[in-house]
């Protein structure tokens, strides 16, 4: 069953951890898409107790190579190196790497510190959009959308193909007439087909190039499709909390049309601290699923969980639903902000 994460949290002032990092910004210079880069940085520890780096986040999906299992000894350093694999993007990005520090004698957390990457990402190619969300699509029927795809300006490369994960997503791409001197363009069509099963869609596309820095561009494909079976809100984010705290959210699930079928639903799957009580709205049709949160003592940091909701109708017959948040220490201010994103 899945649990709720949790993770070290950071205090006031990064200067405060008696780490050091070197260099503290690094620039990978250009990258074409595509390739793996690698960097190592010195992690030292200045003050006068040992120090665990207990948890290292990324905002830019890069890979950190580092024993956190064992302390950093006072005085000593240690090599930590990063791997960054650019997104689909083109042009200058900055992203930041927080490594968390705690104490290695009571094992409280001390303090974050930041390293800043930065490069300058090289693509043959763009996309227009760069992603694809199908949205108000229901159970049982198809839907379209457009993607334009160009080689950059100074760039020449061919569309070779593009390939689906699965057989209800259906890719089709044309090459468009241009100017002599113009970047090449092709209109690329993403059918959704009828076939697709309610719930959340996430599936990525490969579109597959002849351009040797560029073989591959991933292009995601997303959105949720709606049965007569509803379930709101589809995740929740229950905000910045602190150790004990207990917070309620409450979700529906619902049917619509003329079948009066819906049985009560079950939970399945909840975490320890999660509490679930179901209430019915409208016999058969609507019901209230009451969800209790209760935030483990002496925890803090970013944590994340989820729940199944099983409604045993065809149409939707279970649905996962995520929940995140940031327990906040006592006496600390409020830490750098989650990576995670909010939203229904």
């Amino acid at each position: 069953a899945p649990v709720v994460s949790l993770e070290d949290s950071t205090s006031a002032q990064p200067e405060s951890t008696g780490i050091t990092i070197d260099p503290p910004e690094f620039d990978f210079g250009r990258i074409p898409y595509g390739r793996l880069s690698h960097h190592e940085f010195t992690v030292t520890n200045h003050s006068d107790s040992p120090r665990f780096i207990r948890t290292i986040r990324s905002d830019c999906g890069c890979t950190a190579e580092f024993d956190t299992s064992s302390p950093l000894d006072a005085g000593s350093s240690r090599t930590l190196k990063i791997s960054y694999e650019p997104e689909y993007l083109h042009g200058d990005i900055k992203k930041r790497i927080t490594l968390h520090v705690q104490s290695a004698i009571d094992d409280t957390p001390i303090g974050w510190i930041e390293i800043i990457l930065r490069a300058s990402i090289v693509s043959v190619f763009t996309l227009d959009p760069s992603y694809v969300y199908f949205k108000k699509t229901t159970l049982g029927h198809s839907a379209e959308e457009i993607v334009t795809i160009r080689t950059v300006p100074g760039e020449t490369a061919q569309i070779i193909d593009v390939r689906s994960p699965s057989s209800h997503i259906s890719p089709t791409w044309v090459k468009q007439q241009t100017e002599a001197g113009s970047p090449e363009s092709w209109t690329l069509t993403i059918r959704l087909n009828e076939t697709a099963p309610a719930g959340r869609l996430s599936e990525t596309l490969t579109i597959v190039t002849d351009a040797p820095h560029q073989p591959e561009i991933p292009l995601d494909v997303l959105g949720f499709i709606a049965s007569n079976v509803t379930i709101r809100p589809t995740q929740s984010y229950l905000g910045t909390l602190m150790p004990g705290d207990t917070i309620q959210r409450t979700f529906t699930v619902k049917k619509s049309g003329d079948t009066a079928d819906l049985k009560t639903p079950t939970v399945t799957g909840a975490p320890p601290g999660v509490e679930i009580t179901i209430k019915t709205i409208d016999e058969n049709r609507s019901y209230e699923i009451n969800v209790t949160f209760t935030i483990p003592e002496n925890s803090q940091g970013r944590f994340s969980g989820s729940f199944t909701i099983v409604t045993g109708d065809a149409s939707l017959p279970e649905f996962e639903v995520p929940f995140f948040g940031y327990i906040l220490p006592p006496d600390t201010p409020q830490p750098p902000s989650p990576l995670h994103a909010t939203g229904d």
